[in-house]
């Protein structure tokens, strides 16, 4: 994962979850991955929940990007439902919390491993596509 995160630094990266902040850090620190992200927003955060659209514009507003050139990665129908409904390209992955995965028909991509991001990133309109 940290190796796709590298790959991406040129991407704005944000963790939007519904669990609380204090719970999600020890996690991101815990593997070291907290120095690749930007911000992270919980449910705590004043933002609203997924699968609200709100906590995605807010980071589309707060990072002043177009939703069309925003991504959310997700692994669960919260994350794909909140992405399609505010306007982002969704990214379901097929691992994860949940054992439910009838969400990921509703993704713009699908992917099996966190690798491929760098691949739908290539695939997408950005600026600066990332090459795999």
């Amino acid at each position: 994962m940290r190796e796709t995160l590298t790959k991406l630094s040129a991407c704005s990266k944000v963790v939007l979850s519904n669990r609380k902040i204090a719970l999600v850090l020890p996690v991101l620190e815990r593997f070291k991955l907290l120095p690749y992200f930007l911000d992270v927003i919980g449910r705590d955060s004043g933002t609203g929940v997924k699968p609200s659209p709100d906590p995605v514009l807010h980071v589309v507003g707060r990072f002043a990007v177009k939703p069309d050139e925003t991504i959310i990665v997700g692994d669960c129908f919260n994350d794909i439902d909140a992405g399609r409904a505010a306007g982002v390209r969704t990214v379901a992955v097929t691992y994860g919390y949940g054992v439910d995965r009838s969400f990921i028909d509703r993704a713009d991509f699908v992917i099996d491993r966190f690798s491929l991001l760098l691949q739908v990133v290539a695939r997408l309109d950005c600026p600066d596509p990332v090459k795999p």
